[in-house]
């Protein structure tokens, strides 16, 4: 569920459609078009967000107006439509760049980071935690690839070896302190330290997934359950040379449907070929 806001105050809570909605055809996997339920989809996205965190964001406060309009449009509005047909004759050109520039970027940026991680060879393991992970992309884009390009203008060379790999590195550590440093004091140091300990956190959205499975699980396994007839206890089958036995009701019942009662028949007609005379105990589930 999303919030309806007024200005900046939070003031109801906001349901999506439940409806389904259907990826671009670029998205499809061997099982055919990828299908997605609005609704949930957005309420897993939008389970941790904080609201009033996002209404004081530089791109929604700089934005709100465009944003309502978007919103309160009669006609779906597609933002990078080559034709602008559906724009309604709005123009939304500056929004549209500012788009590109403040949210588009975010994908492209943790495509890159994926490529890094791919880059270093690093997989996820038992007891490796984010931060391990975060710190081997950062050691790439900030100190590996700047020597290594620094290297290359020098000498030509794509490989820094021997004595000179840590001049090139010291020289790609001077040029990142800085700013990082200026981030650290645009940042502030309260809020550093609480990225610090967020990313040292073992913790993942997978983990508090399967947390809240756990606890679902767990609920459930005091709830009364149906026991199915496949769990009963039974006997073994035995070979008619073991003195096994077949109940022909059961044969008769299973098939006498399909072939009005022609099983039925030929039971009797065998029984009495046979001599065979039975009891009415035996004649109500005869066995053979």
């Amino acid at each position: 569920a999303g919030v309806e806001v007024d200005g900046d105050a939070v003031v109801d809570r906001y349901y999506f459609e439940d409806e389904l909605i259907v990826l671009e055809p670029f998205h499809n996997t061997s099982r055919g078009p990828v299908e997605l339920n609005l609704r949930a989809t957005m309420e897993y996205l939008l389970e941790n967000a904080d609201p009033a965190t996002i209404l004081n964001t530089s791109f929604v406060r700089e934005n709100m107006e465009m944003i309502r309009t978007l919103a309160h449009a009669e006609q779906p509005i597609s933002l990078f439509d080559k034709t602008k047909n559906s724009w309604g004759g709005l123009d939304l050109s500056p929004f549209q760049l500012t788009f590109a520039k403040k949210v588009c970027s975010h994908p492209h940026h943790q495509q890159i980071s994926e490529s890094y991680v791919n880059a270093v060879a690093l997989v996820s393991q038992t007891g490796v935690s984010e931060e391990r992970r975060q710190d081997r992309i950062e050691v790439v884009s900030g100190f590996k690839r700047p020597a290594t390009q620094h290297a290359l203008q020098e000498t030509g060379k794509r490989r820094i070896q021997g004595a000179d790999k840590p001049r090139y590195y010291f020289y790609a550590y001077d040029k990142l302190m800085p700013q990082f440093h200026r981030a650290v004091a645009h940042l502030g140091v309260a809020k550093f330290d609480q990225l610090r300990k967020r990313r040292a956190s073992r913790e993942k959205q997978s983990d508090r997934e399967r947390k809240a499975n756990l606890e679902a699980f767990k609920a459930g396994m005091d709830l009364p359950r149906m026991v199915t007839k496949a769990e009963m206890p039974t006997t073994a089958e035995l070979t008619a040379s073991m003195g096994g036995l077949v109940v022909l009701r059961l044969l008769s019942e299973k098939n006498d449907k399909a072939l009005n009662g022609l099983v039925a028949r030929a039971v009797s007609a065998e029984l009495e070929a046979r001599r065979i005379i039975l009891t009415e105990e035996e004649s109500s589930s005869p066995k053979l």
